[in-house]
């Protein structure tokens, strides 16, 4: 994998990592900001603390080369129910504000972990 790649990977990564561990620390924690838009989509608090915990063990297993893969699928799939609630519930504003974090999350597991000697083929 070319430098740039690799560059791009790890600046993508940490983006993502930080941007998870913060989201999954807010649903555990019930601060204000994710229990408000969990709770305006149904979500109760067993279901906040199951998605933060597995929002929060996704950020910490994409860090690492070994499991990078399964917790860049369990941060990118924890983002799904998510997006259905929002379009179950006719919300495309919220919907499409959830769109670009998978997206992300998706790019992060298609550029793959930037220390991962296998890498990317050209």
């Amino acid at each position: 994998m070319p430098l740039s790649f690799k560059f791009l990977s790890g600046v993508l990564l940490l983006t993502t990592v930080a941007l998870s561990a913060k989201q999954g620390y807010g649903m555990l924690t019930d601060q204000p900001e994710p229990a408000e838009l969990l709770r305006q989509l149904g979500v109760g608090r067993p279901g906040r603390a199951l998605l933060g915990g597995a929002v929060a063990l996704g950020a910490g297993l994409t860090l690492v080369p070994a499991t990078f893969a399964g917790g860049s699928v369990l941060s990118a799939s924890c983002i799904l129910p998510v997006l259905g609630l929002q379009l179950h519930q006719r919300n495309l504003t919220g919907a499409a504000m959830e769109a670009p974090f998978l997206l992300f999350a998706l790019g992060v597991l298609y550029l793959g972990h930037p220390l991962d000697s296998a890498g990317r083929p050209a």
